[in-house]
């Protein structure tokens, strides 16, 4: 029951500032969550690539990762929506690390929780909207853009290994991803979903 996800985006910043090197630098924040065992806020660190765990490194797919994507690019038409000269623009894709539909996932970074020194485990929908949440705050002061046009996308990948999910099951992955649909209708047009 395992699936990933690759967001496609549009990023602009102001010259001498590298959006992919912005977006890196403020995903590596902490955020802070609801606990599901205290219900006190705790700050996490986001399992983004460059965050290492208590011995040092992570296994490859078991952080999120950016990259440049070549396929994204920006339109004649929308060079209005920044002024000329005074931002760059970036093509971005942020790829998930392998989630779990249908349980919670270890932290690859070794968090604990404060209240019971247990392992941090997440839900992969509150992992979902913690990265969209912060590519927001991340392009929303003056001179940052975060946008979408026809060349970028919102894929899902299903796992495709032994226990590939019943079609009862992928159906309810749809409704979850429909549920969250608001989340990613804040950086992609519903088209594009």
């Amino acid at each position: 029951m395992t699936f990933g996800v690759k967001l496609e985006m549009l990023a602009y910043a102001p010259r001498k500032i590298n959006p992919r090197d912005h977006l890196t630098s403020a995903l590596k924040k902490p955020i802070s969550l609801r606990c599901s065992h205290c219900a006190e806020d705790h700050s996490w660190k986001l399992p983004v690539e460059g965050v290492l765990n208590s011995h040092g490194f992570v296994t490859a797919f078991t952080t999120w990762t950016i990259h440049r994507d070549p396929s994204v690019y920006s339109e004649k038409d929308e060079e209005a929506r920044v002024k000329r000269g005074s931002s760059q623009f970036y093509s971005l894709e942020l790829v998930s690390r392998v989630l779990n539909f249908c349980s919670l996932t270890p932290d690859p970074v070794g968090q604990t929780y404060p209240c019971t020194g247990e392992l941090f485990m997440w839900d992969s929908q509150t992992e979902i909207n913690a990265f969209i949440q912060r590519i927001h705050e991340a392009f929303s002061g003056e001179g940052y853009c975060v946008a979408t046009n026809k060349n970028c996308g919102f894929h899902i990948h299903f796992g495709n290994g032994k226990r590939q999910p019943p079609i009862k099951a992928a159906l309810g992955m749809v409704g979850v991803f429909a549920c969250l649909e608001r989340h990613f209708d804040q950086i992609f047009p519903a088209s594009r979903i």
